[in-house]
């Protein structure tokens, strides 16, 4: 009955994970200086982490979670006492809530009462997103989320189309693609669920990615829309559905003459991300204090490259100027160690790519959301029979 209790919990956070950031602009609330919205869910996995603490039984993750946080915690102190300025753990809470994720997530995927509503709420959360966005594009899009003059985000009425809309692109986006994902171990483990519903629901949401203009999840989600298609058994018929279903939403765009304002990017470059690796780069190994402590916050924020690029767009060098090398070292190496070697599930080994690289051209750690639904999708992915691989997807 507790599991019970407790996986139907993380199904809804799931589900909400999305509309978290929108949800706190339509009713602002904070928690500890942070929004509600993001703090409560965060809280709440936590308690359900706690109660089932008896059972989850995998006491070198969790020695190794403590480690992780007590050791980020006193190289945070020591920051602030070299370079003199304060620190907020709350910042910096990835360090705490990423394994309790993943460990939460290990044990549940191994429950196999648990992954039908795991499979099942990464869907709905996907296609809630899909639709948010789509909507807000096509038919209200004069209503975003944008920045303030003094840096905040509001929700205005009046503005113009942009990339981001009411959910961000990039986090949305990733978040589509994990749908994407899900409803294809959906469709691996419930054969009878039919084509004619399947992709259409991938190719919805492959659209609202589009929408956005992020690559990164728009090439995953071809990625997942090929893997899915050229398979042994039943290529034909999987083909013929996705032509099909092609040829209605075209009609359906031509007939409403609905027009895509901000969708391929690929003519851009990309943002700047090399240029901003080598100034990471250079700012850690700049000196021996910020390569095992990383430099001052103050310095990090406010340097720049010669093109003008500030620091983003990669995860793990973020991770090195908060906190040093060897402890963004310790803290990547955790997260392999979850890394099911020996599975040969295709669809797990493709996500288990795009997890880890994705790491690599974003700012993902900084979404919490995107982290908490990315990380259920990676453990249950991995918990499906190497012999039971999507070569028998039809």
């Amino acid at each position: 009955m507790k599991n019970k209790y407790s996986i139907l919990i993380i199904a809804l956070l799931i589900v909400i994970a999305p509309i978290s950031n929108l949800a706190h602009h339509i009713a602002p609330a904070y928690l500890f200086s942070k929004s509600a919205w993001v703090a409560i869910p965060a809280i709440v996995v936590a308690i359900v982490f706690v109660i089932n603490l008896s059972q989850i039984n995998r006491i070198n993750q969790i020695v190794c979670l403590l480690g992780i946080v007590l050791l980020g915690f006193l190289l945070l102190n020591i920051s602030s006492v070299v370079y003199g300025e304060s620190k907020i753990f709350l910042d910096y809470r990835y360090i705490l809530t990423f394994p309790m994720y993943l460990i939460m997530a290990e044990f549940f995927s191994r429950r196999e009462d648990s992954r039908k509503f795991l499979a099942t709420a990464l869907i709905v959360q996907g296609m809630l997103a899909s639709i948010i966005f789509i909507i807000n594009v096509h038919f209200f899009s004069n209503v975003l989320i944008e920045l303030d003059d003094s840096g905040g985000s509001v929700l205005i009425f009046d503005g113009e189309i942009t990339r981001n809309m009411l959910l961000g692109a990039s986090t949305s986006g990733n978040m589509i693609l994990i749908a994407m994902f899900a409803l294809a171990f959906w469709k691996l483990i419930n054969q009878k669920f039919i084509n004619a519903v399947f992709w259409p629901l991938q190719l919805c949401m492959i659209y609202a990615i589009s929408l956005g203009g992020s690559r990164y999840p728009f090439i995953g989600g071809l990625c997942v829309l090929l893997f899915c298609i050229f398979l042994k058994k039943k290529r034909l018929k999987n083909l013929y559905f996705l032509v099909i279903t092609v040829i209605c939403i075209f009609g359906f765009v031509a007939l409403f003459k609905i027009e895509s304002k901000e969708i391929f990017r690929y003519d851009l470059d990309f943002g700047g991300r090399v240029e901003k690796i080598q100034l990471a780069i250079s700012l850690i190994f700049d000196s021996v204090t910020h390569f095992f402590i990383g430099p001052s916050r103050a310095v990090a924020a406010n340097t720049t490259s010669i093109e003008g690029y500030g620091f983003s767009d990669n995860s793990y060098l973020a991770i090195a100027l908060s906190f040093g090398v060897p402890f963004a070292s310790l803290f990547f190496l955790y997260l392999i160690s979850y890394t099911n070697l020996k599975n040969n599930n295709g669809l797990y080994k493709l996500f288990t790519i795009y997890f880890f690289f994705g790491f690599g051209v974003t700012n993902c750690i900084y979404w919490e959301s995107y982290v908490f639904n990315a990380t259920f999708c990676w453990l249950l992915l991995s918990r499906q029979p190497s012999n039971s691989s999507l070569k028998h997807l039809g």
